[in-house]
């Protein structure tokens, strides 16, 4: 009996969904002559969300680097952090570092900071202020050409701890909203570009987690949230584009 029926059979239940998506993306078998590609535009296009009708807040420029940290320092003290500071904000020279360093592009370059299958880049990154200084309580698009936020339009604190279920993000400085737009892979890999946007989310939420120890921040992916609720506040179409997962970042304080 093979293993897969056996473990069936033992455990008498059947294949998740999600189980049988990942079967159904299985690579089965390469062309053992495959003939050169000639990619399309859209394999090789690099896209990027903007909002040209909105406010656009440029971000610092300034450098934080704290050349104290090495990658093996912050890969030693980097974890989820759940007690932030709610009486310090969050600075605006801080948020900017970390987009850049974690999303942003390289200077003078369409790459980013993250491994990305073909180049695709289907995650986009939108910012949902609590306590940042010098940024009202809204949702903003990270411009990534501009590296500026897109001020989309205002939210209050109820309304965007609604999405959640748990009670310290309250105290959190901002929340950052990854979404997918799961098209820009799926039409180079099919359905195996599923696999790679979900990986991608994996990537960018590592560095995240390092640049926010870097600058002395906490930060804790969130991936329990309303998805109706929290793609509504951004006004997205699930089926073109959705929320993959929300990191939380705020000022370290109290115990952990």
């Amino acid at each position: 009996m093979k293993r897969n029926s056996l473990i069936a059979k033992l455990t008498n239940t059947q294949q998740s969904p999600s189980q049988q998506f990942h079967e159904k993306s299985n690579i089965l078998k390469y062309d053992k002559h495959p003939k050169k590609i000639v990619y399309p535009p859209e394999w090789i296009h690099i896209y990027a969300k903007g909002y040209p009708r909105f406010l656009r807040i440029a971000l610092p420029q300034e450098e934080l680097v704290n050349k104290q940290n090495n990658i093996y320092t912050l890969l030693r003290n980097r974890e989820s952090l759940r007690n932030y500071d709610s009486s310090h904000s969050a600075s605006m020279n801080e948020l900017s570092h970390l987009l850049r360093f974690s999303v942003g592009n390289k200077h003078g370059s369409e790459r980013r900071y993250y491994p990305s299958a073909g180049a695709r880049y289907p995650i986009e990154t939108y910012i949902l202020p609590l306590n940042t200084q010098n940024l009202q309580r809204g949702a903003y698009h990270y411009h990534i050409k501009s590296h500026s936020l897109e001020f989309l339009w205002k939210l209050d604190k109820k309304e965007i701890l609604s999405c959640f279920n748990q009670s310290w993000i309250k105290d959190s400085s901002f929340l950052i909203a990854l979404t997918a737009y799961f098209w820009r892979n799926e039409v180079k890999y099919g359905d195996r570009g599923y696999r790679f946007t979900m990986m991608e989310v994996g990537h960018i939420a590592q560095n995240v987690y390092l640049v926010s120890e870097s600058l002395g921040l906490k930060c804790c992916s969130i991936g329990g949230f309303i998805d109706k609720k929290i793609n509504g506040l951004l006004d997205i179409n699930a089926e073109q584009e959705a929320v993959s997962l929300v990191i939380a970042c705020g000022t370290k304080g109290g115990e952990k």
